[in-house]
This record gives C-alpha cells, structure tokens and sequence, in this order.
C-alpha cells in the first residue's frame, strides 16, 4: 500500500514538471525562400514584429545561392520547410508528388488574403487541378528605355515616337555632336543583348526571341515569328549606320548603365529603376551636371505602338505550404494566420513594406504613408513579401521624388507575353533552342547570316531542337490557365 502511495505522489509531483516543459517548447514555424540582403538578426526590424503578432517563434530562411539544391535536399530528406519558394517550373511535379497543400479549402481563415487578390491573381495559385500556390502579387510594368532630353534640346529634334524618327534620333546622337565636345565619341543607343532591341522588335508587334505571344488565341513564338525577321532587317540598318554601341551584345553587368552615365550614349535600355534610383541619378549628374535623362516610351510601327513587354501571366515569385501540416491543426493554422497576416495592409503589409511606423515611416493626416529617411536603409524588406504588394501605392509611397515616372510605368501599353506559365516537356531542352536563337538572330542582325536563310533557321529549330513538341506543351499550358480558349 506503501508503495503505491508512493508512486502515486511521484507521478502527482511529475505532471506539473510535464506540463511546464511541453509550455516552454514553444512553435517554430519555418519559411524557406530564396532572396539576398538579409541583415544581421538584432538588427532585423521585420521579423520580431511578425512573431510578436503570431504569438510563435519563427525561423526566416532566405538563401542568397542554389536555392533549387537546397531546397529539393530538404524535400527529399523529408525535411520540408512549413512555408517555402516554389520555382513555378517544379510545381507541377511537387503537387503530384503530394509535397504541396491544397489552400482553397482554407480560404475563409485568410480574409486579408481573399480582400487582396483579385480574380485574376488568385487564378495564378493554381496548378495541377489545385490551389496549391501563393503567387507574390505581381508588380506594374516598369520603363525599359531612358533618353537624354539635353541631348535632344541639342540636336533640335524630340522624343521619337516611330520608327522613322527612332532611326533619325539615333543618327543624330552619333554623328551631331549632341554633348558639344567636338570629338566623334557618341552613340544612339547602348544596351544588354538582343533585349536592348525591343524598342524595334515591340514595334512589329513582337519581342526578341524567347517569348511567348498569343495570337488569334494561338501560341506565337517570337524566336520565329515572321514579324521578327522585319525587325531583324530594320535593326540591320542600324546597325550598318553605326548608331548603335559596337558592345551592346557583350555589355556585361551594368556596363551599358556606367557607359550612359558617362556620355556615351543618348538612350539607354535598362529599367529605369537602375537610373532613376536616387543613387545612381547622383552618379549620372555627378559625371555631367548638365544631363536630364527622362523616360523613353515605345515607337510606332508596323505592329503598333507598345511602350514595354510585360509577362502577363507572371507573379513576382511562388510560395506553398507543406502538405504534410494538413494532419497538424495548430500548425496550420499559425501558417494561414503568417500568410493572412502579410496581406493585411494595415499590419502585416505594411510591417514587411515599410518597416516600423515613427522610425521608417509617418502617417499623415489622412492616414497616407509618409517614407522617412530611415525607410531608404530598409533593403531587405522585399524577403518579407511573400504575397507580394500593392505595387503603385507602394512605390509612390517609397520614392516620392519618382512620382511622375511611376506614373508614366503605370499608364505604358504593354505587349503581353506568357513565358512564366509555360513548362518545358521532356524531350525539349529550351536552353538549345534559346541559345541558338539568340546566336543566329545576332548573325543576322550582323550581316554574318543573310535573312535569306530566315526560314533555313526556323527549319533548323523544328527538326533539330524538337520546337513543335515545346510548341505544344506551351499551347496546353496556356489552354489549362485560361489563356487560350
């Protein structure tokens, strides 16, 4: 009797013990993405705020290299992240593999969620017959061409607004000595590859090659669109006038940007973020004073006028949820509550936008969003955005001085393209098939491949590089999203 007394006083003196150590092995939640930037973690302002509202500790990966690698060993480990980036090209293959949770039956315990994504984004989540993404609101279009408005004042002639003039503009910037120096050190335009040529190829209703169009509810590749070998003829006459950087296919990194900035050029393609940002407009106007860059808009042509290409069916990155929390309450529930809780512009959004109100940022009298000083030091912000933002509010709120250019991005005509939904089906390598576009199309643009040969190379990238299979797979791509009927 003794003995059972005994143990009964030390289980009663046990349970206590129990319930103090299952209190304080607190939820960790665990996000996967990759990204860059991130601070040193005493000095993270966005993460402490995310936790405290959540009531749980959690664990912000953010991998600056092989993100693909390390996330598919953690996969295969049986390691999965709660939350993690998908590159939207393996969702298909991880939802059929049972890797990812269906959200759609969860959507009323995310209000905020719901109230922020139209339509339109919420069809973007899904794939594979299921609701098994987080597509990061996508961003507006922004500008890919700046001009230098002194030089024009200089030459007498405006922004070019055709082809003709387009053409005209750029003879002038090469060979009128537009920065007055007197040395023949100028050119029209410099770029990055055959995408500094958009201005050209969006002007016969195409891009450069590698793009996905829709055409009388038909998949258009622009690698081999007739339109281009129009372009292709007219960016040959700019090139035999010699109004282009020699270098615009090599630029490598920001060499086209610097080559601008220090008078070499008089348009620029890049985005304008790389030229507007308050930094690098202070490098450009540090090197000449006397420089006013403005936005470039498309010209007009043959295909119309469209001042920008824009992948329509794109999101600014892709999220999933483990799909083994299904059959763990709790935890799936503080999931839904992150994800909800980064889409409330009131807290969460703003908390992972703007930082920390009265330190990076104001509220003025009618509740608008003032950036202070502060908020240019919040870099790594952009890592906390896994649904994404309101773009334009956003923007106006974090660049003010750039209030009119954002306008200008906002207000473009677009060329949509639907690159971001489409997979490559076994037996295409799109790597091939882009390299050698990329390479005969600059043979041709050079005069190393006479455009007689144009349909020689189309040809060549059906019967050697399988183009019809990839094609296809993009047609029942496109179908299965609802941008083909």
């Amino acid at each position: 009797m003794k003995k059972w007394i005994c143990c009964l006083l030390a289980l009663a003196l046990c349970l206590p013990l129990a319930a103090v150590a299952e209190a304080e092995e607190e939820m960790t939640i665990v996000l996967f993405r990759s990204g860059q930037g991130m601070p040193a973690p005493e000095d993270d302002v966005i993460l402490p705020g995310i936790e405290e509202a959540l009531g749980v500790n959690v664990e912000w990966n953010v991998i600056s290299a092989e993100y693909d690698t390390q996330l598919n060993v953690r996969l295969a480990g049986g390691n999965a992240p709660d939350i993690f980036e998908v590159p939207y090209l393996m969702a298909p293959t991880y939802a059929q593999q049972g890797l990812l949770l269906d959200i759609e039956p969860y959507l009323d315990q995310m209000p905020h969620f719901k109230e922020a994504y139209t339509e339109e984004y919420l069809e973007k989540c899904y794939v594979a017959g299921g609701m098994y993404m987080i597509a990061a609101r996508p961003y507006i279009p922004y500008a890919d061409y700046s001009i230098r408005r002194d030089w024009l004042d200089a030459v007498g002639m405006d922004v070019p607004t055709t082809l003709e003039e387009l053409y005209d503009v750029l003879y002038a910037f090469t060979y009128n000595d537009p920065d007055g120096n007197g040395k023949d050190d100028t050119y029209g335009i410099t770029g990055q590859g055959l995408s500094a040529f958009n201005i050209v190829f969006n002007a016969y209703g195409t891009t450069a090659p590698g793009s996905f169009l829709i055409e009388d509810n038909q998949v258009v590749y622009s690698s081999v669109d007739p339109r281009a070998k129009e372009a292709i003829a007219f960016i040959q006459t700019l090139i035999d006038a010699g109004v282009v950087d020699p270098e615009i296919i090599t630029n490598q990194s920001m060499e086209h940007r610097d080559k601008a900035l220090s008078g070499y050029a008089g348009i620029l393609a890049c985005s304008f973020w790389d030229l507007f940002k308050e930094a690098y407009m202070d490098q450009a106007l540090e090197i000449c004073p006397t420089a006013q860059w403005e936005l470039m808009m498309g010209v007009e042509g043959p295909g119309g006028k469209y001042d920008d290409v824009y992948d329509s069916s794109n999101a600014s990155a892709y999220f999933a949820i483990n799909a083994d929390l299904a059959g763990q309450t709790e935890r799936l529930n503080k999931v839904l509550e992150l994800v909800d809780f980064l889409c409330d512009e009131e807290t969460g959004q703003r908390l992972a936008a703007f930082g920390l109100e009265g330190t990076h940022y104001e509220l003025d009298e009618e509740g608008n969003i003032v950036a202070l000083p502060a908020l240019n030091d919040l870099t790594y912000s952009f890592n906390y955005l896994i649904c994404g933002r309101d773009d334009l509010p956003y923007l106006k709120a974090k660049f003010p001085y750039l209030d009119a250019q954002i306008d200008q991005c906002n207000a473009m005509t677009v060329l949509p393209i639907y690159n971001a939904r489409v997979t490559v089906p076994e037996g295409v390598t799109a790597s091939d098939i882009e390299r050698y576009a990329t390479e005969e199309v600059t043979r041709f643009i050079y005069g190393e491949r006479s455009l007689d040969e144009w349909d020689a190379y189309v040809d060549t990238l059906y019967s050697v590089y399988n183009l019809q299979a990839y094609l296809n797979g993009a047609t029942a791509d496109l179908t299965e999203a609802g941008y083909i009927q």
